[in-house]
């Protein structure tokens, strides 16, 4: 039988996407897979979600495996024995295994033997520290192979099983005791042997520890029954078990514990974890359909992986990994506060979702404000709220990372100041909201947002928002700006609408078809590259005004409305080829402005050029401002593929409602006119009129060279004036 390593996700039915009032059981599953033999049977993990084992091969041989989530399944070296086994792997990926009668550590991708013959290999730490049982002693081997037997709990004849090792060098398990012949659970650590107790009968067995120091195993009732606990600060406690016997055999280094329960009267084991501080038994089967049966938890990583072994459709020994996923238990709360949190339904875990987990938060039945972490972690967030409620989460002055993004859903409002990283979808119905003074900024993966921004700050205390990924603000998005500013420093692209009062733009902007940005009030400015499609607006309207510091593209077919002012420093060009641009309200180019004009034949641009290719090709750029236009900084002309100006033609580039200024310099060093000819901008600020002049007869060159001197003086008369 063999497995593919598919992961499924899935959830409890009859249970609505948004219903929170009841937790939904999340989580992913992920087989192992095998090595062709259908029989797997995992030993260890590390919160890398490494794992170890045995795995049978197809021709009835085994072999230690590692499997990791990138890579799967895959077989570790036989060191010249066809048989082997996996046994322990460290927190930094150290395996420990047999291979025949040796033991093995495998490191880099290089196998080495390890100790004398008939060794047994039990743990490794990350120091390469490795238990094992030799000579009838309990051993605690250094990386060089020197070793310590531990000493015996309760002297002479008493006989010491090792079971787990931690990266501080803390050994549990537990002695058998001849005398009163009974187990007895211990830790050794500093050289010290110490006895955990019993839960009132005496018998006790250690199975895991973590880096913290907690112990987790199984012990003895006063009545008989055997129950799992955990040892923390000195104390054994006695974890739930409604029916039965249950010991456990993994703790997670955040203090997950996971282990087996044996139903009275049932035959096997199943597996189980335990949740709300240890007074629930969750048996992880309620989980999955009858495909799989878990019977025991091998271990569990910090981000409450589950790996457990199990029987797959009723057949083999399988392994798989169990992802449990926290959903918020509605309510106001923090994201650090471990109580809000239900895991796959299960219960508590005792924290607060970390990088693995794809979590949800929900309002429930009421509006509800969650409070950001300093440093919160996830795979994925998904936020939302109840029809006619609010779910606010505030990202409270931290940071929230995740790998796959977050999504608002409608009636989720993400505000306060912070940082958020991983992408953002924010989805029709919900908002990005920032007051007075706060800063929020955007990190890594992209924003797709098709609801409401709200950057709405005060003269004294302006509002701050940053993105330093793509931004695509869709058909029927809003962005609203009062006294904010605004950094799209991986690009804005505009097919919604946004409404500014004072506000401040970084970044480049694309304005889509569709798309609007509108100037209510007050004085705005545009730092970057903004590009305005055909069927896009850009409206000032009056009492407003715009300062474009970055260069303007005015696309054929543009809209730009109003009657209030538009300011060019940065440049302003209609497309990247000869277009029309028309202007319902006042212009002005400034000192360090540049106005392109590019010219491919003698007519003038219309709306048709939008769309006709051949007629653009022939055409020259035509700007027309219906309110008051005020030249300055540089007029540049540039051919446009090749066309060469006669003499006679004459380029009708501007028209006004009226006008004032002059430009500071003429650039036509990329204009080709014919051989013989020049330039005449006599009427340039008269009626908008470049002509192309023969050169004249040396008789009429003096009158020709008056002119332009006239031309010069009026020029200057204006400046002055102005």
């Amino acid at each position: 039988m063999q497995f593919r390593p598919t992961v499924l996700v899935l959830a409890l039915a009859g249970l609505a996407p948004q219903a929170q009032a009841q937790a939904q059981a999340r989580f992913s599953l992920t087989p192992l897979g095998d090595l062709g033999g259908g029989h797997v049977v995992a030993k260890a993990v590390n919160d890398a979600g490494q794992v170890v084992g045995t795995a049978r091969l197809a021709d009835g041989g085994s072999r230690a495996f590692v499997y990791t989530q990138a890579g799967g399944m895959s077989e570790l070296p036989t060191l010249g024995s066809s048989v082997s086994s996996a046994v322990a792997i460290a927190s930094n990926g150290l395996i420990l295994g047999t291979s025949g009668m040796r033991a093995f550590v495998y490191e880099a991708g290089v196998a080495q033997l390890f100790g004398p013959d008939r060794l047994q290999p039990i743990a490794i730490n990350a120091q390469g520290a490795v238990l094992a049982t030799a000579d009838d002693q309990l051993r605690l081997y250094g990386r060089n192979g020197s070793f310590q037997a531990l000493p015996a709990l309760g002297g002479s004849g008493s006989i010491s099983f090792g079971r787990a090792l931690n990266d501080q060098g803390v050994v549990v398990g537990f002695a058998l005791l001849p005398r009163d012949s009974f187990y007895r659970a211990f830790s050794y650590g500093q050289g010290v042997m110490h006895s955990l107790g019993d839960l009132g009968n005496r018998d006790s067995q250690a199975a895991a520890i973590n880096n913290a120091g907690q112990i987790v195993g199984g012990s003895s009732q006063a009545y008989g029954r055997l129950q799992a606990f955990v040892y923390r600060e000195g104390v054994m406690h006695g974890l739930a078990t409604p029916s039965g016997d249950s010991r456990a055999t993994a703790i997670s280094s955040s203090g997950v514990v996971g282990g087996e329960a044996y139903a009275t009267g049932a035959i096997g084991s199943t597996a189980v974890i335990w949740t709300d501080g240890g007074q629930t038994m969750a048996r992880l089967n309620t989980l999955v359909t009858r495909d799989w049966r878990f019977e025991s938890v091998v271990g569990i990583t910090a981000s409450d992986q589950v790996v457990v072994n199990g029987i797959f459709q009723g057949g083999q020994q399988a392994a798989a990994m169990l992802a449990l996923h926290p959903d918020w238990q509605g309510g106001d709360g923090r994201w650090d506060d471990a109580a809000h949190w239900n895991y796959s339904g299960l219960g508590t875990l005792g924290h607060a979702p970390g990088q693995a987990h794809d979590v949800v938060i929900h309002g429930g039945a009421g509006s509800a404000t969650i409070l950001g972490s300093a440093d919160g972690r996830a795979r994925s967030v998904s936020l939302g709220a109840a029809a006619g409620q609010q779910l606010l989460f505030k990202l409270n002055g931290g940071s929230t990372r995740t790998l796959n993004g977050t999504v608002l859903k409608a009636g989720a409002v993400l505000g306060g100041s912070g940082r958020l990283e991983g992408g953002l979808t924010v989805q029709q119905g919900a908002s990005v909201q920032l007051g007075a003074g706060e800063a929020m900024s955007l990190g890594g993966g992209g924003v797709a947002h098709s609801g409401v921004l709200k950057v709405l700050g005060t003269a004294q205390a302006p509002a701050v928002f940053s993105n330093s990924a793509a931004f695509n603000s869709g058909a029927g998005s809003q962005i609203k700006v009062e006294h904010g500013n605004l950094d799209f420093a991986g690009g804005l692209v505009l097919e919604g609408r946004m409404n500014f009062s004072h506000g401040n733009v970084s970044g480049p902007v694309q304005v889509l078809a569709g798309g609007q940005l509108l100037a209510d009030k007050g004085s705005n400015t545009f730092n970057d590259l903004l590009d305005v499609s055909a069927g896009a607006e850009l409206l000032i309207n009056q009492g407003s005004s715009a300062t474009f510091f970055g260069p303007v593209v005015q696309r054929t077919g543009a809209l730009f409305s109003g009657s209030g002012q538009k300011y060019y420093e940065g440049g302003l060009s209609l497309g990247g080829s000869p277009g029309l641009g028309v202007d319902a309200g006042n212009v002005g180019f400034g000192a360090a402005n540049l106005y392109l004009a590019e010219l491919g034949g003698a007519s003038a641009c219309t709306l048709a050029c939008g769309k006709d290719e051949a007629l653009r090709n022939r055409s020259f750029d035509k700007y027309i401002v219906n309110g008051h236009l005020s030249f300055g900084g540089t007029l540049k002309l540039a051919s446009w593929q090749g066309f060469s100006a006669q003499a006679g033609q004459s380029f009708d580039l501007f028209d006004w409602g009226s006008s004032s200024g002059s430009f500071e310099r003429l650039d036509a060093s990329d204009f080709a006119h014919a051989a013989g000819t020049v330039l005449d901008f006599s009427r340039l600020y008269s009626t908008g009129e470049v002509r192309v002049l023969a050169v004249p007869e040396p008789a009429s060159q003096a009158l020709w060279l008056a002119g332009l001197g006239g031309l010069a003086a009026w020029a200057a008369r204006r400046r002055r004036l102005a």
